[in-house]
């Protein structure tokens, strides 16, 4: 059943509409169907009752759909972890290609890789090249971001308890607590198994969390 002869049914059923005509054809009355088009130009509160009914049906169903939109969960200890697997392995081969470039450039004949010798003596240098490197990978990428490439590929993200983007303060004094939490061998990111949040002191210091990103595509739709 097409359109035009869905509307004839639907008339004859329920009579007609405002602004139709009705005309005498044989002692049989006919029905003269105006299309939405017509009945618009005849009828201009139509179009302005359509239009509201729909800004209206619009905002139910944008208010609808907000109540599916779910907040950021505490990404777990397990999630954590593998975001800073990613993260030291890119760490390392960034700090691997320094050495190269520095054996490189330093044309020793032993090759691109120092020697255990070459190491003991560059140490410190090393140390603080890699300390420096480390300390700004993660305070920038908190700032700039929210994400280390590692917690992109986990799906967490970095936000102050509050569920707003860090101030580079707060990227910074994160990270600072990261060190904090490395100085008693590591027994601070104990603290992350005992809170309910997922907080360990570098989230407490900055007044931050990690969080599991929610992707619109992971939305329900209507």
């Amino acid at each position: 059943m097409n359109v035009a002869a869905a509307a004839v049914l639907i008339h004859l059923i329920a009579g007609p509409w405002p602004g139709d005509t009705l005309s005498a054809s044989d002692g049989e009355p006919s029905f003269k169907v105006k299309t939405l088009e017509e009945n618009a130009l005849d009828n201009p509160d139509i179009e302005q009752r359509q239009e509201d009914s729909f800004s209206e049906i619009t905002a139910e169903e944008l208010s609808s759909a907000a109540e599916f939109v779910p907040e950021g969960l505490p990404a777990s200890l397990g999630e954590r972890f593998a975001s800073f697997i990613y993260d030291a392995v890119i760490l390392i081969i960034i700090g691997l290609g320094f050495v190269v470039a520095a054996e490189l450039s330093m044309s020793r004949e032993t090759g691109p890789l120092p020697t255990l010798d070459t190491l003991i003596d560059l140490s410190v240098p090393y140390f603080l090249v890699f300390f420096s490197l480390t300390f700004g990978y993660f305070t920038l990428f908190h700032f700039l971001a929210g994400q280390t490439p590692g917690k992109m590929l986990t799906g967490l993200r970095v936000e102050t308890s509050g569920g707003e983007s860090l101030t580079f303060s707060q990227a910074f004094l994160r990270s600072v607590g990261g060190l904090l939490q490395l100085l008693p061998l590591g027994l601070g990111y104990l603290q992350l198994l005992f809170s309910s949040e997922g907080r360990g002191w570098n989230d407490r210091l900055a007044d931050t969390q990690v969080v599991k990103v929610v992707s619109n595509n992971n939305l329900p739709h209507s």
